[in-house]
């Protein structure tokens, strides 16, 4: 497969106060199609953009466009979202608060949009375990909070300390009782592809 090939494109067009503007636009061609991935009347923001594609095309930009591997939470801010839309075409997801998760800054019981442009977002497929803020997570919910992390791992013998670099007894726990799982991925320090532990 060929590498899709970027372009930033310039219009101009007549605003309702019948002022000439311009707005910028990042396309990417993919199976040859056009497809628009930002818009934006900021040229520099359109430079950002898109440089920020390009870095991500292989990691998720393109997976949103096939909409294959699409990621099921996200992280933005220091709190975990779950992923309920993508806009592509916008540069945006939509998630929702997890229930139980204390880390958000305001309730918000409806989705919220976030542009990961402007925003630095982090993605998490299925079956990625994440330890975040001493909580765990996986496919989008929040499975221990942190007491009932500190609690198993009290009860198995793992320090609760060091579960961004020695967390084999926690990761042995999520094995044998989430068969979901399939990576562990500790504060973005730390990450083990655990479906191999399974066999």
């Amino acid at each position: 497969m060929n590498k899709p090939l970027f372009r930033l494109v310039y219009k101009e067009y007549i605003d309702r106060h019948n002022e000439i503007t311009g707005s910028w636009s990042v396309y990417v061609n993919y199976l040859n199609k056009d497809i628009l991935l930002y818009n934006t009347f900021s040229e520099n923001w359109a430079k950002i953009a898109l440089k920020r594609l390009k870095d991500n095309w292989d990691s998720y930009i393109c997976c949103f466009i096939n909409n294959k591997d699409v990621p099921v939470m996200f992280e933005r801010d220091d709190a975990i979202y779950k992923l309920n839309y993508i806009f592509p075409e916008q540069s945006c997801v939509v998630g929702s608060q997890i229930k139980g998760n204390k880390h958000y800054a305001i309730y918000c019981p409806e989705g919220q949009k976030f542009d990961y442009i402007h925003d630095t977002v982090f993605f998490y497929k299925e079956g990625e375990c994440l330890v975040k803020n001493n909580q765990l997570f996986l496919n989008g919910e929040l499975l221990l909070n942190s007491q009932e992390l500190k609690n198993v791992c009290h009860n198995i013998g793992q320090d609760f300390n060091s579960l961004d670099y020695n967390a084999d007894k926690l990761i042995q726990y999520i094995v044998t009782t989430y068969p979901q799982a399939n990576a562990y991925i500790c504060n973005g320090y730390c990450s083990y592809n655990i479906g191999k532990e399974k066999d």
